[in-house]
């Protein structure tokens, strides 16, 4: 009977993904009833950490690869001017800032694909979704350095862009988190229009929200961007964002926690993101982070070393190194060292777009 209800509970546990036939699962939970009966309740209690951190991994596996499917189908959405599109496809739980906890370099990085989430709605809507686990963050941008719908940009913080965040929910979500009715209809689709910033210029933003269904949400800093987006989910086969020729796809791992894909359009921008600029003459960029050893890894297609000003910066601490891996393909590794975390997120960011003026 205890066997059966710890079973139940397995699998209510794993209502959000798909139950595996994990041999390693039955095991976890025959070991914990034979504790339960055998009043081991020490035993119990760690074999209960065990199989909850097992059911969590069982999930997060479930999700992501659903997640590697989603991020394909964004792709379709995307207006065919997108630059960069940055996925964060290993679930996570949306936690509330603490500023005295040291991030990882994964962690440091995944702020880069809520910051859209947490521009909109004054905070509140971020807020309301704290403990909420997301199956997928997939952040779209494209025009950095420009003034988002024409107004005014600048000041300390993120540089313009226009941008939309996809945002997929292990559960669904109810309008009512957000408060308000909708004010506007774009498309067919209901959106709560509000001010924001992505730097010290306050209210100098204005973010559109809406639910694409009920998990799915969206949000953006363009009107533009969100139109062309919405207008072409479930169109037949068309001209797809960083299509799939692009050689910077034979450099990127996807099945990395978080991945980032940027192709420069615009040499100007490249020289404003890249360090060397003109010089390194780089068409584009791939980002991992999480790696194996807790750090982050990217690649550039370039004419020479992109990386080695980077790389010897006094912030790294001798955490970073470059190498050529083929002809015209530059690689930077950073290691997973809590002293760099935050700079590595900072730096490579930055050449992907997210740039954030000082």
């Amino acid at each position: 009977m205890r066997r059966a209800a710890l079973l139940l509970l397995l699998a209510a546990s794993l209502m959000v993904g798909q139950a595996p036939s994990s041999a390693d699962l039955l095991r976890l939970t025959d070991q914990l009833d034979a504790a339960i009966k055998a009043d081991d309740w020490l035993a119990a209690a760690k074999l209960s950490a065990s199989l909850k951190s097992a059911v969590e991994s069982a999930r997060d596996q479930s999700l992501a690869s659903a997640g590697s499917d989603l991020a394909d189908t964004i792709l379709t959405w995307l207006p065919p001017d997108t630059e960069t599109l940055l996925v964060a496809q290993q679930p996570f739980t949306i936690e509330a800032q603490d500023e005295t906890k040291i991030p990882s370099t994964l962690s440091a990085s995944r702020f880069y694909s809520l910051m859209l989430l947490d521009g909109a709605e004054k905070q509140e809507f971020f807020k309301a979704l704290t403990g909420r686990t997301l199956k997928l963050a997939a952040v779209a941008a494209r025009r950095f350095g420009e003034t988002a719908d024409g107004e005014p940009g600048g000041g300390l913080g993120m540089i313009p862009y226009q941008g939309c965040g996809v945002y997929a929910f292990a559960e669904p979500l109810a309008e009512s988190m957000l408060g308000r009715p909708p004010e506007d209809t774009i498309l067919g689709h209901r959106v709560w229009t509000s001010r924001g910033s992505e730097n010290d210029k306050p209210d100098s933003e204005t973010f559109f929200t809406s639910f694409l269904k009920p998990d799915l949400a969206l949000v953006c800093n363009s009107r533009d961007f969100f139109q062309e987006l919405v207008a072409r989910i479930g169109l037949p086969q068309q001209i797809r964002a960083l299509p799939a020729t692009l050689p910077e796809w034979k450099q990127v791992d996807r099945s990395a926690r978080l991945w980032g894909i940027s192709h420069y359009r615009n040499q100007l921008v490249m020289a404003m993101l890249v360090s060397g600029g003109d010089g390194v003459e780089a068409t584009g960029i791939t980002v991992e982070f999480g790696t194996a050893t807790g750090g982050a890894r990217a690649r550039m297609l370039a004419k020479s070393d992109p990386w080695k000003m980077l790389a010897e910066v006094p912030e790294f601490h001798g955490a970073a190194t470059s190498h050529e891996v083929s002809p015209g393909v530059w690689e930077l590794v950073v290691e997973g060292k809590p002293d760099v975390a935050m700079f590595a997120a900072f730096a490579l960011m930055g050449t992907l777009g997210f740039v954030i003026a000082l």
